[in-house]
C-alpha cells in the first residue's frame, strides 16, 4: 500500500516531535537547558512562541497566544454546544456550591 502526501506530513512531523522530545530528556537527564534550534522554515526569537511574519504583526502576537490556548477553545466550543449547556450550567453550580463551602 503506497502512503499518501498526506501520512507523509503525518510521519515527518512525529519524527521531528520524537526527535525534540529525545533531545529534550537527554537534556534535562544531564541537568541542561533545553533551547529549539533554528530549522529550515523557522528562526526561533526568544520571547516569541507564536509564529509571525513582520514586525506589522508583532502587536499581535499576544492576542494570538491566547487564541491557541486550549482552554480557551475547549470553552469556547462547549459553550456553542447545546449538549453541554446543561453540563456546563451543572458543573458551575457544584463549582459554586464546594467553593462556598471552603470558606
Amino acid at each position: 500500500m503506497k502512503s499518501t502526501e498526506s501520512e507523509d506530513v503525518d510521519k515527518s512531523i512525529m519524527y521531528s516531535l520524537e526527535q525534540a522530545r529525545a533531545r529534550k530528556e537527554e537534556c534535562e537527564q544531564r541537568g541542561r537547558p533545553f533551547m529549539l534550534t533554528r530549522g529550515l522554515a523557522t528562526i526561533l526569537l526568544p520571547g516569541i512562541d507564536v509564529p509571525f511574519h513582520s514586525r506589522e504583526l508583532l502587536s499581535g502576537v499576544p492576542s494570538f497566544r491566547e487564541l491557541l490556548r486550549t482552554v480557551h477553545i475547549v470553552k469556547k466550543y462547549l459553550a456553542s454546544q447545546p449538549v453541554f449547556d446543561k453540563a456546563i450550567e451543572k458543573y458551575q453550580e457544584a463549582k459554586a456550591i464546594i467553593k462556598s463551602k471552603g470558606k
